[in-house]
């Protein structure tokens, strides 16, 4: 699964200056009309909040909504937007204040997960103390029971109610309905629900300081939350061009995590205790760098500002090295506040060096066109991060990749003191499943395009002890280490190698019924 799909809710959280309307773009990958309905259930009147609409692949479609409904309270409430569509389309986002604008993908109803963690920002010195972090749990089941547990050393309210670490938010919507949980930092909450749901969060008005400078940018930063089993080990970061420094939080799915971060010429050990906390760095202007995690773990990327003294924050949920799709399509945006502004926008791509030849943006080699300041290293299995400037309008980005390569792409726009920046595609089925080559529609579900470095397992035998021998052979070398590190007891992985070519890769697992299991499919980080 990918982030196009059927179905999408969104909800626009608090505000602290609502006089813009948000609004809605919307693409598709089919070349006929694809019909979609947006509405909301907030209004009953059809006249009120019921469209129908159009789209095809030639024409990207943009839907401004009524600024009344945008939630301003911590309560439950209904103003939620609900889109329908008769074949798989992907939805961005975009919220506005007065001098910037939040622009983030959409993930389909399909995706919808159980759990989730909570990557936001908060800062007790912001200007106004009324200016909140903000959480967003939404609902497409009735009777659906959210539980949070708030991060350390931070209260969460909800309701006109203040809740600790130690105390559990727990609330019961329905169909269609959100809870807007506010802190002055809702960043490492976690969330478990009994049914799928939709997590949003972020700031509605913050500063955001970087490692060695004062900015005095302030502005919103919003983005959807990919849920925890989709979650995985392995997130190379870049910074954009136009930022001084990068902010790189990395939140743990399980207590005791341990990991690397990558980057050039180094490598740094570190380790979360508590999965309700995080560990932060920065990265400075057009580097790179490479989580490496034991254990899954999230990556949130933050921007201080678009320069050293105006600057605009953004959000970007970064993905996981096996989270990359092949296809990609997108619309760049602009900001409400500033309709007639020349912005820049850029295209920030992750690549394996095998693989630069083999992307196509708009149809063109990305060889063949002009980049935005010299690539820079990731620090890790020969990643780089590529910038290149694109026109306003829709963009296709096409990876014709092998296995074992790499392409992760994000879209970030600029001008003087307004900045967006978002993903715009990436898998979202559980980390292990399929992955087809091919958009297409399937019944009642749809699949999109994406490929996966997934081997399965060639030989199987048994040592004279309870260990299992597994065998995988593979074309590629492999972080073997991190593989083994995911099962217990796991003794020390043995290959054989050709220059750079893993030839032969066996590894001893504890859990004998894992190995004895013909259909198994193991991911490997290349």
């Amino acid at each position: 699964m990918t982030a196009a799909g059927k179905e999408f809710v969104i909800a626009f959280l608090k505000n602290s200056l609502n006089r813009y309307e948000p609004y809605l773009k919307i693409l598709t990958p089919f070349v006929e009309d694809v019909e979609l309905q947006i509405s909301t259930p907030a209004w009953n009147s059809v006249d009120s909040f019921h469209l129908t609409y159009t789209v095809n692949k030639s024409y990207p479609l943009e839907v401004k909504l009524p600024f009344r409904l945008r939630v301003q309270t911590s309560t439950v409430d209904n103003r939620i937007v609900y889109v329908k569509s008769s074949k798989p389309i992907f939805v961005f986002a975009a919220d506005f204040q007065r001098d910037t604008g939040s622009y983030f993908l959409l993930y389909p109803v399909k995706t919808f997960g159980t759990e989730y963690i909570v990557g936001a920002f908060g800062n007790a010195n912001s200007r106004n103390s009324e200016l909140k972090s903000l959480l967003g749990c939404l609902a497409i089941h009735t009777d659906t029971e959210i539980r949070i547990t708030p991060p350390v050393n931070q209260l969460l309210t909800f309701n006109k109610r203040t809740y600790k670490h130690d105390e559990e938010v727990v609330v019961t919507i329905n169909r269609f309905q959100l809870a807007q949980i506010m802190g002055i930092d809702v960043t490492g909450s976690f969330v478990r629900s009994n049914k799928p749901i939709a997590v949003i969060s972020g700031h509605e008005h913050v500063m955001v300081h970087g490692n060695s400078e004062i900015v005095s940018g302030h502005d919103m930063i919003m983005a959807q939350m990919p849920p925890v089993a989709t979650l995985s080990n392995v997130y190379p970061v870049a910074s954009t061009s136009n930022n001084d420094e990068e902010l790189i939080r990395v939140f743990a799915v399980h207590d005791n995590t341990a990991f690397s971060i990558y980057s050039p010429g180094s490598v740094i050990s570190q380790f979360i205790k508590d999965r309700t906390s995080y560990f932060e760095f920065y990265i400075a202007k057009n580097e790179g760098a490479t989580v490496v995690a034991d254990n899954p773990v999230q990556v949130i990327q933050i921007s201080t500002s678009g320069d050293r003294f105006t600057g605009d924050p953004r959000m970007i949920v970064t993905l996981s090295l096996d989270s990359y799709v092949t296809e990609y399509m997108f619309v760049t945006t602009v900001d409400a506040a500033f309709p007639n502004a020349i912005y820049t926008h850029t295209v920030i791509i992750i690549v394996s060096e095998s693989a630069k030849g083999k992307l196509y943006l708009d149809g063109k080699s990305i060889i063949n066109i002009p980049h935005e300041g010299t690539p820079s290293s990731c620090g890790y299995a020969n990643l780089e991060a590529i910038r290149i400037n694109v026109d306003a309008g829709y963009h296709t980005l096409g990876c014709h990749l092998e296995d074992n390569e790499y392409c992760t792409v994000y879209l970030n726009g600029y001008f003087k003191n307004s900045q967006y920046g978002t993903a715009i595609n990436r898998h979202l089925g559980v980390l292990g499943s399929s992955k087809s080559s091919s958009l297409q529609e399937m019944g009642g579900t749809d699949t999109g395009p994406m490929t996966t470095a997934l081997f399965r397992v060639a030989a199987v035998d048994q040592k004279p002890s309870t260990a299992s021998k597994i065998t995988f052979y593979v074309s590629s070398f492999i972080e073997c280490h991190l593989l083994c590190r995911q099962y217990n007891n796991c003794a020390l992985v043995t290959f054989e190698k050709t220059q750079n070519t893993c030839k032969l890769f066996t590894m001893y697992a504890a859990s004998s019924a894992l190995a004895e299991e013909p259909g198994v499919v193991i991911s490997i980080i290349a």
